[in-house]
């Protein structure tokens, strides 16, 4: 049931913490949150581009561009967890418990 909270909430509000969600209950979702958070990243970066620094928007862009970099890096740590891989961001392998 929750799940079907975030996937609506992700696919038709465009939530970047649902999406994050979605990957955390399954990793099969990786690619659908990428792109949604990924998509909100951009969007977030041409209105930053566009605002003068003093205004209040502009810190909240800023924080709101954070987060989004904070969800993608860690949907690339869970999706290099995934693969038995070295994850470039974290100085330790990732070892799989199977």
């Amino acid at each position: 049931m929750m799940q079907t909270v975030s996937f609506f909430r992700a696919s038709m509000l465009n939530s970047s913490y649902s999406a994050f969600k979605l990957v955390l209950a399954s990793n099969k979702n990786i690619d659908f949150a990428t792109r949604i958070i990924s998509a909100k990243s951009e969007s977030a970066h041409a209105r930053l581009a566009k605002l003068n620094s003093s205004c209040t928007d502009y810190r909240d862009t800023l924080l709101k561009i954070r987060q989004y970099d904070s969800f993608l890096n860690k949907i690339d740590y869970i999706q290099c967890a995934g693969k038995n891989m070295y994850c470039l961001d974290y100085s330790i392998p990732v070892m799989s418990l199977n």
